[in-house]
């Protein structure tokens, strides 16, 4: 597909509207986009997409996939801290592409996170 500058600016998105703070601090992300978070380990990575996951979640199903810890102690302990014991987001065990793309149909997940 190639267009215009022009035509670039009439075209319309569907998107989400987040609440404070991620409105500042993601914007108005796509329906249809990604996100990427890269930094050292540690840093607070898995916690931040948790909280993200969460606001997607007032929003779309949301399915979180703990890829490297998977559903374990240390999952539950930084849900546990971060207050996210009621929320809806669903959690799924990395079991490899083809499962994870059958769950993502079957269950009619929208918003997925690989951490």
């Amino acid at each position: 597909m190639s267009i215009t500058a022009a035509d670039l600016a009439k075209m319309e998105f569907d998107y989400y509207e987040l609440s404070a703070p991620w409105d500042k601090i993601i914007g108005k992300p796509e329906k249809n986009g990604s996100i990427l978070m890269y930094s050292p380990a540690g840093s607070g990575k898995s916690t931040v997409a948790l909280l993200m996951c969460n606001e997607f979640a007032r929003h779309e199903k949301v399915l979180f996939v703990p890829a490297e810890e998977g559903i374990s102690r240390t999952l539950q302990d930084k849900v546990t801290r971060i207050g996210l014991g009621n929320s809806p987001i669903e959690f799924h065990d990395w079991k490899g592409h083809e499962d994870l793309k059958k769950h993502l149909k079957e269950n009619k997940i929208k918003v997925l996170c690989i951490d």
